[in-house]
C-alpha cells in the first residue's frame, strides 16, 4: 500500500475547558461487531450525553444469525464523553471522545470480556439463561492531549487486520489518521485530509461500517443513517490488505455508482454492511 502523501494542517484552536461536544459527534451509530465464539455477538451504543458505553449481548445458533435472542447487556459510564468506538481484532474495545472538563480528545482501550452463559437462551423470555457477567479486565488510556487538528474523534476503526493501530477521523480536521501504539508513546501518520479529500469533511456522517471485500480488501465505511445516504458514502480501503489504507473515494448510491461496494455478498465478514 501507497501512504496518501499530505501533512495536516492545524485549522483550529484547542478545545477550552467545559467544551460543549459539537452535534456532529452526538450518538453515532457503530455498525461493528465483537463475535468471541460460535454464539455469542456484541454490539456497541454510545451515549454522549450521559457518557455511557452500552454493550449489547446476543445469542444465535452457530452459523445461523437469523435465530438470534437478545440476552443483556452492560453499561459502563466512562470518564469522558464517548463520540466514537470500535473493537479491536483481539476483542478489546476502543473507545475515544473528549474530556469535556480539559477540552483534551482521550482514546482508550478497554478489556472486554465476553459474560458466561449456561443453559443457552430459549426462545420464551421467562425461560431465560444463566449468564455471568464479566468486568472489564483494564482499561489503559493511549491518548490525552489536545492539539488543533486532532480533536474530537468523529470516526474510530480498528484495523482489519489486527495489531497495535488503529485509524481515526477528527471533528475539527476532518483529517483521517493512523495511530499506533507501544512501549514507546504514539505515533500519528496522515493518511487524507479534508483539504485533499473534500468528500471526507462535507458529508453528515453518523453511522460507520468494516468488512473485508472480495476485490476491493479491507473497506471502512463512513455514512449517513437517518438521511438515507443523501451525502454519499465514503469508503476508505486497504486494497492489499497490509494494514496502511492507500485508496479513498466517495460514490452515491442512488446513482448506481460502486454498487460492489453495496454489495454485502463480495465481503467475507457481511454483517453490517449495508445493501
Amino acid at each position: 500500500a501507497i501512504w496518501g502523501c499530505h501533512l495536516a494542517i492545524a485549522q483550529s484552536q484547542p478545545y477550552p475547558p467545559g467544551v460543549a461536544i459539537p452535534s456532529e459527534l452526538k450518538d453515532p451509530t457503530v455498525k461493528d461487531i465483537l463475535q468471541p465464539n460460535d454464539h455469542l455477538i456484541a454490539t456497541v451504543h454510545l451515549d454522549t450525553d450521559e457518557s455511557l458505553v452500552t454493550l449489547k449481548w446476543v445469542w444465535h445458533e452457530a452459523g445461523n444469525r437469523k435465530h438470534r435472542y437478545e440476552i443483556g447487556k452492560q453499561e459502563f459510564a466512562a470518564s469522558f464523553c464517548p463520540t466514537a468506538a470500535d473493537f479491536l481484532a483481539n476483542g478489546d474495545l476502543l473507545v475515544g471522545g473528549v474530556d469535556t472538563a480539559t477540552g483534551n480528545t482521550v482514546i482508550q482501550i478497554w478489556g472486554v470480556r465476553a459474560p458466561t452463559i449456561s443453559g443457552g437462551p430459549k426462545a420464551h423470555p421467562e425461560d431465560p439463561p444463566h449468564m455471568q457477567w464479566n468486568r472489564l479486565a483494564y482499561l489503559r488510556t493511549i491518548v490525552n492531549d489536545n492539539v488543533p487538528g486532532r480533536q474530537g474523534p468523529r470516526a474510530l476503526f480498528g484495523p482489519l487486520g489486527g495489531g497495535n493501530r488503529a485509524y481515526v477521523q477528527f471533528w475539527d480536521s476532518k483529517d483521517v489518521f493512523q495511530f499506533t501504539w507501544g512501549s514507546e508513546g504514539i505515533e500519528w501518520s496522515s493518511i487524507v485530509t479534508g483539504d485533499a479529500f473534500p468528500e471526507i469533511a462535507s458529508g453528515s456522517y453518523d453511522a460507520y461500517w468494516k468488512g473485508d471485500h472480495l476485490d476491493w480488501g479491507y473497506v471502512y465505511i463512513l455514512s449517513d443513517e437517518r438521511e438515507l445516504c443523501r451525502d454519499g458514502v465514503v469508503y476508505l480501503a486497504d486494497t492489499d490488505r497490509d494494514g496502511v489504507i492507500d485508496t479513498w473515494l466517495k460514490a452515491l448510491p442512488y446513482l448506481g455508482e460502486h454498487p460492489e461496494l453495496r454489495d454485502g455478498t463480495r465481503y467475507t465478514n457481511s454483517y453490517g454492511i449495508p445493501n
